[in-house]
C-alpha cells in the first residue's frame, strides 16, 4: 500500500468584499469553507484505515521480496508494531 496524499492544511480564500457585504454569498463562502473542512477530515481519517491492512515483514528486504514497491508500507507485527516504509 502507498499512502497516495499528503494532506496540506487547509488555507481558505478569505471573502471578498462584496461577499462580505451581501449575507447570502456570505452564507455560501461559509458552506464552502465547511465543507472543505468536512473533506479534509475525511479524507485524513480514510488515509489512516488503510493502515489496517497493510501487510507484515520482518524487514525492507523482506517486504521487497515479497512483492512490495519502494515507498509501499508494511508492518513489523512486532510489539509494538511498527509501520515502515520500503526504501
Amino acid at each position: 500500500m502507498t499512502l497516495k496524499t499528503v494532506r496540506d492544511p487547509i488555507l481558505p480564500s478569505v471573502p471578498s468584499k462584496e461577499e462580505i457585504k451581501d449575507p447570502d454569498r456570505l452564507q455560501r463562502w461559509w458552506k464552502g469553507l465547511l465543507t472543505i473542512i468536512k473533506e479534509h477530515i475525511e479524507n485524513v481519517y480514510s488515509d489512516f484505515n488503510r493502515f489496517e491492512n497493510l501487510p507484515a515483514y520482518a524487514n525492507n528486504t523482506l517486504a521487497l521480496a515479497g512483492g512490495l514497491a519502494v515507498g509501499d508500507f508494511y508492518r513489523t507485527n512486532g510489539d509494538p508494531d511498527t509501520i515502515c516504509v520500503v526504501h
